[in-house]
């Protein structure tokens, strides 16, 4: 008995390469993962592509697919028809993944967890729960992913082949990934609001680097602005790790939210608040922390007129001279020369990102008390 799949041929490095599409549900019983030539498997990523699959399907995002996975073929020969543009391989061949094993372990995770639900279903003999289920399990099984094949490689090449995919390729940073995405609903809020907001559009996003430079006169990379979206609707610096969407919420009245408040904070900031040389406004951790100190008023405190408590920060001491964060959670005094008057002044530093959100949150907090 053989698989059967449609595929293209072509050739790297004089290897014979063929380009087959795999059915979601054969995967499994197909490709194989050898822990000499692959790195150890992350189950959490795993469990996030099978989520990712399974809202696709059912509607709760937009799913725009994956790229090819890419295998070694060990065991078998592999038989090509050019005619019918199709390649047959052994039930004793299997694909060792080179790159893609986190895809294809995330897939198979989804047509278990389905196929269980459907089991459950059965045994409870839930009608609706029966036919929601065969239908995800149906659309599951006409789905397919591109599958790279790489013939008669040795174990050696094989491992060449894993270093040579994930090292020499320019990996994309977070800013850069987030300015393509178009689902997650906090980037969407992020991305808006650059535009919509006219002092943040007259200042700028920037969408494609990872960090700014103490130089640079953007309000934020879209990374940061991102997690301000994210903290001022959750409270939480934990919203930094990709804490997911309340489903109960509407998105555009969140949105709205994110406007007015941002809207609100850069009303009474200095003129020049994205000098950095000045103020520490625009530093990535202190922004996250007007974001957690709006998440207070807005939603933990519910002060109806919040907006009144952003207009008291008017007089409000913004910049690194302002020490009064140690109180709240620590950091330190360093004399640094400031590059404009040439004067050496103390300036005050966080130890690290969640002292600065705790610090400069809870110093706003009591300022405005």
């Amino acid at each position: 008995m053989d698989y059967s799949f449609k595929a293209v041929r072509g050739e790297q490095w004089s290897k014979a390469t063929f380009t087959a599409t795999i059915p979601f549900i054969q995967l499994g019983e197909i490709c194989r993962v050898d822990p000499e030539v692959q790195r150890r498997a992350d189950p959490k990523r795993m469990d996030e592509i099978a989520d990712y699959i399974l809202d696709g399907i059912t509607g709760k995002r937009f799913m725009a697919g994956f790229n090819s996975i890419v295998t070694s073929l060990r065991y078998s020969s592999l038989n090509y028809n050019e005619e019918l543009c199709e390649v047959k391989i052994s039930t004793r061949g299997k694909l060792y993944i080179s790159d893609g094993q986190h895809r294809s372990g995330g897939i198979l995770k989804c047509v278990e967890r389905v196929e269980r639900e459907l089991e459950t279903a059965r045994e409870e003999n839930d009608t609706e729960a029966l036919k929601y289920w065969a239908h995800i399990l149906k659309r599951l099984e006409e789905m397919k992913l591109s599958v790279l094949i790489f013939t008669d490689l040795t174990k050696e090449e094989e491992q060449q082949l894993f270093h040579d995919l994930n090292n020499l390729g320019v990996v994309v940073n977070q800013t850069q990934a987030l300015n393509l995405d178009q689902t997650d609903p906090y980037n969407r809020i992020a991305k808006h609001l650059s535009h919509e907001i006219p002092q943040v559009k007259k200042n700028g996003i920037n969408k494609t680097s990872k960090t700014l430079s103490d130089k640079n006169k953007e309000i934020a990379t879209l990374g940061t602005w991102n997690n301000c979206m994210r903290i001022l609707l959750n409270g939480s610096s934990d919203a930094e790790m990709k804490q997911s969407w309340n489903d109960t919420w509407n998105f555009d009245d969140k949105k709205a939210i994110c406007n007015e408040f941002w809207s609100a904070v850069l009303s009474i900031l200095p003129n020049e608040f994205v000098d950095k040389e000045q103020y520490m406004i625009t530093k990535a951790a202190y922004l996250q922390g007007i974001a957690a100190f709006g998440h207070k008023i807005i939603f933990e405190q519910n002060i109806p007129n919040w907006k009144s408590v952003i207009y008291k920060l008017q007089d409000f001491d913004w910049s690194y001279n302002n020490n009064s964060y140690s109180i709240y959670g620590g950091g330190s005094i360093s004399d640094k020369k400031n590059a404009k008057t040439g004067k050496t002044i103390a300036k005050f530093y966080f130890k690290g990102t969640r002292a600065a959100i705790t610090s400069v949150s809870q110093v706003l907090e009591q300022y405005v008390k």
